[in-house]
């Protein structure tokens, strides 16, 4: 039985990543690092064992008290973080030879991959691939996301090459196959910490954001299911949303991948200085640009605005805390409606409005934290409620979403990580997700995650339509530098 400075209820955002786990919303988040040098089973069993005793985040899963049944009416107040009992090697990683270097092929494999709550095991599994072709290795850290964002997913390979450094060099290692037990480890296994929304102040909507009287009735709710972030909307000129088919449980997502070289991102960089914005309002600009012209003529048939979806990290308003937030749920949301991007020029100019537009509200939000005040609001709603509601509809997803986890340098002692990529699914969210990872030597992986159904629409000229978008994406990135 676990202890109870192991043991705590959830917090309000934990519990919405809850219901999409148990109801089957979203699958894992991934992050893929190719290391240096070789991984093997001995190495890799004693750095897990160690990291698991010095964050107790990877011994922990979400259990149910009482009947599911019970799920929605409770609102996730059912449900215990607690650690698992056990973790052996082979329950939580797999080792898998693949003929070429790691690419699409994974990634539309990856995007199946769901760390389930109320299980024996905990909420993350790592994948080892290896290449026959080029003898590389390819370590993937798939997690719910429940305890993990993003740059959490990043953050276990900084805390992993650590480990790597410390027990690489001990020639009497042994392998380790049980990599936790709390019978034997409860002593070792430090406190649980708190939910996010308790260790920092970041979810906070305040007197004028709460209204708690139409907040617990109807209106939350109501701006929730329509883009409750519509207060960010932008164009005088509004379309219908962009919509493809109804809202289901477990909609396959399929992934495209895009690479662009260091020299290419450093001159993308450079360009985005010289137009006073950054890279994450370029490429969104840029990918609806690219909707625009390809898959909204076919699957539409007609212009159509834009619900953009921009995550936040919220860590960076407490650089105190950066220990006790290293894992967890630490993001807002940026989201706002916005028109067809005009042509009136057909140059550069036409993409300057929406990347000017979305530079400047980004910027605000950041600043006002307007986004994660947004969150907060959550507080008042019943998850299992809002969540089931989408289930049937064709305008309850966001057009895009676009993720950008930034450039990482991540090394120790003689180990150091050489590329990295970053690949999530749409769930029950969002049409297309563009999740971006940047390193020094191999430049952004751009991953593009879009509804499986897309893969059975043409064009006229019988061309896949998905296929026409990223080509003309693709080209349009680097066109203006």
């Amino acid at each position: 039985m676990s202890q109870n400075h192991h043991t705590r209820k959830l917090g309000f955002l934990e519990k919405y990543y809850v219901c999409r786990n148990v109801e089957w919303y979203k699958e894992d988040i991934c992050v893929t690092a190719q290391y240096n040098q070789h991984i093997d089973e001995v190495l890799l069993s004693n750095a897990l064992r160690s990291l698991i005793l010095k964050n107790t985040v990877f011994a922990l899963n979400v259990y149910r008290d009482g009947d599911p049944q019970y799920d929605a009416k409770m609102n996730g107040d059912n449900f215990t973080v607690r650690p698992v009992e056990k973790i052996a090697f082979s329950d939580v990683v797999s080792f898998k030879d693949i003929d070429e270097s790691f690419g699409v092929v994974e990634l539309n494999a990856l995007s199946e991959e769901v760390s389930p709550v109320n299980d024996t095991r905990p909420l993350w599994r790592l994948k080892v691939y290896k290449s026959s072709s080029s003898k590389k290795q390819y370590v993937t850290f798939h997690c719910d996301h429940t305890f993990f964002d993003g740059l959490s997913a990043a953050q276990f390979h900084k805390d992993l090459i650590v480990e790597f450094g410390i027990y690489s060099g001990d020639a009497a290692l042994k392998f380790q196959e049980t990599l936790f037990d709390y019978t034997e480890d409860k002593s070792k296994l430090p406190d649980i910490l708190d939910s996010p929304d308790k260790i920092v102040d970041l979810y906070n909507p305040g007197i004028l954001f709460s209204l708690s009287a139409i907040v617990q009735s109807m209106l939350l709710p109501k701006w929730l299911a329509d883009g409750f972030w519509s207060l960010f909307s932008t164009n005088a000129e509004q379309k219908p949303l962009y919509t493809h088919l109804p809202v289901q449980k477990g909609a396959k997502s399929n992934q495209r991948h895009v690479n662009i070289k260091p020299d290419d991102v450093k001159r993308l960089r450079a360009f985005c200085r010289s137009q006073s914005t950054t890279l994450t309002p370029y490429i969104t600009a840029i990918a609806m640009y690219a909707l625009q012209e390809t898959v909204f003529p076919v699957v539409s048939n007609s212009q159509c605005s834009f619900q953009v979806d921009i995550p936040i990290d919220g860590r960076r308003y407490f650089p105190d805390k950066a220990n006790d937030t290293k894992y967890g749920i630490y993001v807002g949301a940026f989201s706002c409606k916005m028109g067809p991007v005009s042509k009136s020029t057909g140059s550069y100019d036409d993409l300057k409005v929406p990347i000017n537009t979305l530079t400047t509200q980004l910027s605000s939000s950041m600043a006002d934290n307007s986004p994660f005040r947004y969150f907060g609001l959550l507080k008042y709603v019943n998850c299992w409620s809002f969540l089931a509601s989408k289930i049937g509809q064709t305008d309850s997803r966001s057009t895009l979403e676009v993720s950008n986890l930034g450039l990482h340098s991540i090394s120790h002692d003689n180990w150091s990580i050489e590329n990295l990529w970053f690949n999530q699914t749409n769930g029950i969210l969002n049409h297309f997700c563009l999740s971006l990872i940047a390193t020094e030597s191999n430049g952004l992986n751009l991953s593009t995650s879009y509804l499986a159904d897309l893969d059975m629409v043409q064009t006229s000229s019988r061309k896949l339509v998905i296929d026409e978008f990223m080509a003309l994406f693709t080209t349009k990135l680097l066109e203006h530098i």
